[in-house]
């Protein structure tokens, strides 16, 4: 008895695949390209799809890193240099992460934000020695992507820290 070969699968719709995709969340087209193509998917059929997805409308970085900015603005508190890095790692070229930013944080938009995400974490630290849980604000600050004069300035004008050096 010969033994037949083992059957394999025939690789997968590279549009069925990124709809899928899509369909659950927004994504840029580096997300998809990385996606496909580790799926299997050959790098010309990724390509082809990636045009014929642009040119229905259904992937555009410049909508989704807009649409991103604002949510991780204001849904999760993040200040603009945490949204752009971010941007850059799901491949969103700088120049389009750096328009996304400013339309997300308009004048004044980083401070408020800043100040809502200091007044959530300073409840946590109410049981630190002040000096420390200054410091630990400031960290937490700083990892949410807010820049080094916004949280200096927070700091001095609603903590009361006065002794803070200038930022840089």
């Amino acid at each position: 008895m010969q033994r037949k070969p083992p059957k394999t699968a025939p690789p997968p719709d590279p549009l069925e695949v990124a709809l899928r995709l899509l369909a659950i969340r927004a994504r840029s087209a580096t997300e998809v390209r990385r996606a496909l193509l580790r799926r299997g998917v050959p790098a010309a059929a990724v390509d082809e799809t990636l045009a014929s997805l642009s040119r229905r409308g259904y992937l555009d970085d410049a909508a989704f890193a807009t649409a991103y900015a604002r949510n991780r603005g204001v849904a999760r508190r993040q200040g603009p240099r945490r949204v752009a890095a971010d941007l850059g790692s799901r491949g969103v070229p700088r120049e389009i992460a750096e328009a996304a930013v400013r339309g997300a944080f308009g004048p004044g938009e980083e401070r408020r934000l800043a100040e809502a995400a200091a007044a959530r974490k300073w409840a946590a630290l109410a049981r630190q020695p002040r000096a420390v849980a200054l410091r630990r604000l400031a960290a937490h600050l700083s990892r949410q992507g807010f820049g080094p004069e916004v949280i200096a300035a927070l700091l001095r004008e609603r903590f009361g820290a006065g002794e803070l050096p200038e930022p840089h």
